[in-house]
């Protein structure tokens, strides 16, 4: 039962599997005259392939594998710096943004408590030097 098993799983049983399956289908199909021959061509190409790639999918995989860069320690020192430079940019980004956040609030809270006749656009240099970030 073993090698039954084994042999439905192989690579080269599931790709003339795959194979037969699509050219049965196809043929099915131009019999009851559902696809043209164009149609018919192309999935009869698709079959090919499929099986193929199935057939050396170990092939392909070892193709693959050749772009795959590995972490080496010069570009793991690399990443870190440059994942350390993005971190130290988005703190003071973020801090800028809380910064001017502050400000705003305080220009809009200077601009409700004047009063109405008195009031004019508030700009960041009328702030009361208190109100002022430190």
């Amino acid at each position: 039962m073993n090698e039954f098993i084994d042999f439905i799983t192989s690579n080269t049983t599931l790709a003339y599997t795959t194979a037969f399956v699509i050219f049965i289908i196809t043929l099915i199909l131009v019999v009851k005259r559902l696809i043209g021959f164009m149609i018919t061509l192309l999935l009869l190409l698709f079959a090919i392939l499929s099986g193929l790639s199935v057939a050396n999918h170990d092939l392909f995989r070892d193709l693959l594998q050749k772009f795959k860069t590995e972490e080496t320690p010069s570009n793991e020192g690399t990443t870190t710096y440059y994942k350390n430079q993005f971190y130290k940019a988005y703190d003071e980004l973020k801090k800028e943004f809380d910064d001017q956040k502050v400000k705003w609030e305080a220009m809009y809270e200077a601009y409700k408590s004047a009063p109405k006749e008195k009031r004019e656009e508030p700009t960041p240099e009328a702030l009361p030097a208190e109100q002022e970030i430190k």
